[in-house]
């Protein structure tokens, strides 16, 4: 992803992941997303996790993130995601 925002020290890049079956997490980043568009770069992440997680690498304001619940935060994901690809890899 290219960032338009290299030189701002305000800017964090994370990554935000929705579980595909939570409507209610899915409808929080959408809305998220909107209020914010004039100051994040979003890219989402192609998988192979099937239909089960959404995934977006972005770049935004700190203050930005501050507004996301702790569920929304790849941090959380992290060894699930890990663990899966693992699994497959060997497969």
């Amino acid at each position: 992803m290219a960032s338009r925002y290299r030189k701002r020290d305000d800017v964090t890049s994370k990554t935000l992941c929705a579980l595909a079956p939570s409507h209610y997490q899915q409808d929080l980043l959408e809305s998220w997303f909107d209020k914010w568009a004039g100051e994040i770069d979003k890219e989402k992440v192609e998988h192979h996790f099937g239909s089960v997680i959404d995934i977006w690498h972005v770049e935004a304001p700190e203050k930005a993130f501050k507004e996301l619940p702790y569920d929304v935060m790849g941090r959380k994901y992290k060894r699930t995601l890990r663990q899966y690809l693992c699994a497959h890899e060997q497969v």
